[in-house]
């Protein structure tokens, strides 16, 4: 019985559900992107950064509809986002579904009261996410 529940417990951990799909993405004009596992069942997400941040990032978000916004509105992928020992949290929201010329906005909070909006752009779906984008910046990195 033991044995049964270990087999199951390690299969269950490292199982992905069966709607679940990674998409790579791009930041244009940026050094990094991100590899985002979709469950659309859940309508949820995770993702772990790619390019420059390949390794410093993850995060995790929702699916959903957003209303009464002029450059949000419609459907999106919001992601909460941790970047290596930044004492800064990150909030990217991107066009839903993701396609190549999606747009996506990011936003910051050092304290957890104010959220400052850093940097928005258009985003290319990539079969190469691990590639080197040098001499540009990370779409995390603080605009002052």
């Amino acid at each position: 019985m033991r044995k049964l529940f270990l087999i199951a417990a390690a299969f269950l951990a490292g199982a992905a559900p069966a709607s679940a799909k990674t998409v790579s993405i791009s930041f244009d004009g940026f050094c990094d992107g991100m590899n985002i596992t979709i469950d659309k069942t859940e309508q949820t997400a995770v993702e772990a950064a790619n390019g420059c941040d390949k390794g410093t990032g993850y995060g995790a978000g929702t699916i959903g509809k957003i209303k009464n916004s002029f450059f949000l509105e419609g459907r999106r992928l919001t992601l909460g986002v941790k970047k290596g020992d930044s004492p800064n949290q990150y909030l990217y929201v991107l066009s839903y579904p993701l396609v190549t010329g999606g747009n996506w906005i990011s936003y910051y909070t050092n304290d957890g009261k104010t959220l400052i909006q850093n940097d928005t752009g258009l985003y290319t779906v990539t079969d190469k996410p691990e590639q080197a984008r040098e001499d540009l910046r990370s779409s995390s990195e603080i605009r002052r």
